[in-house]
């Protein structure tokens, strides 16, 4: 009888301000906690540090049934075009909020229903050019040790053995901004701008470019309305979506805004206003009108 050694295959999902194309996301308040599977929540789903803002918090729950370790650390993601958040690979000379923001603690153990805070304090160097700089604080789970299995049999010698554990994780934004930044944002028409995805049971889809100018980041909410025709009172909200984010490492971004199959069928030959209203800026909301031909 041999014990045979297990390969562990790592696997993270993570989580952040990203969309999944084309599927249109599902709306969720703006404050609403970050959710990593196994039940732990991640509150809030965002930090920003700015102005005379020097610390910030933290706080995972543990909503689940099992104990839950993560190992906290800061990570570099960019947002593609289509709202992802993408690893990357951090520029020779390059200052981001990894440099800027200490935490701790760096392992969290937390037993069902408990709840832990983590801490975050930001120091700038003097002579900090303006600017926007971000990070990604992960929370990357810790699989619980697994006994090696004896293999039995004549092949015992010759069998390897391969155990598979997932490893769960969660991510969310750290942005440090320095200096008086400024930002500009508009709607422009996708292609195409108003489609039936081809995946089971799939609601009308309004595709959208979110575009930005500036040297920081937006955040705002988004929502569609009935302008003419369809039936129904002008007016009428068809869709909303909340905390939509375009970084600074993007001039334009697609999104996709779902109208519900019930709704959506009715709507042959109408005409909606989609509308962005930015939430951590003073900026006045943007729009534009959109014809529902399928």
């Amino acid at each position: 009888m041999r014990t045979a050694p297990l390969l562990c295959l790592l696997f993270t999902a993570l989580s952040g301000m990203a969309q999944e194309a084309p599927k249109p996301p599902v709306p969720a308040p703006a404050a609403a906690p970050a959710e990593a599977p196994g039940g732990i929540s991640v509150i809030p789903n965002r930090v920003v540090l700015e102005g005379r803002t020097r610390a910030a918090e933290v706080l995972l729950k543990n909503s689940g049934t099992v104990r839950a370790s993560f190992r906290v650390s800061m990570v570099e993601k960019d947002m593609t075009e289509d709202g992802r958040l993408v690893d990357r690979v951090r520029k020779e000379g390059e200052i981001t909020a990894a440099d800027l923001v200490r935490f701790s603690p760096r392992q969290v153990d937390l037993e069902p229903g408990e709840s832990q805070i983590v801490r975050l304090q930001v120091r700038k160097p003097e002579h900090l050019p303006d600017g926007e700089y971000r990070s990604h604080l992960l929370l990357q789970g810790i699989p619980p040790a697994r006994q090696a299995e004896p293999i039995q049999g004549d092949e015992a010698d010759r069998t390897l053995s391969f155990g598979i554990t997932q490893v769960l994780g969660i991510s969310i934004p750290i942005i440090v901004r320095q200096g008086t930044l400024e930002a500009e944002v508009s709607l422009a028409h996708g292609e195409p701008v108003f489609y039936q995805p081809t995946y089971k049971d799939s609601a009308p889809v309004i595709s959208l470019w979110l575009e930005r100018k500036g040297n920081r980041s937006v955040m705002g909410d988004m929502k569609v309305t009935l302008e003419a025709g369809g039936g129904k009172p002008k007016g009428t909200v068809l869709w909303e979506l909340k905390s939509v984010g375009i970084y600074t490492n993007l001039g334009r971004r697609k999104v996709f805004l779902g109208v519900p199959a019930a709704v959506g069928g009715k709507l042959q030959g109408a005409r909606a206003k989609v509308v962005f209203t930015p939430t951590d800026m003073k900026l006045d909301p943007v729009s534009t009108e959109v014809d529902l031909n399928l």
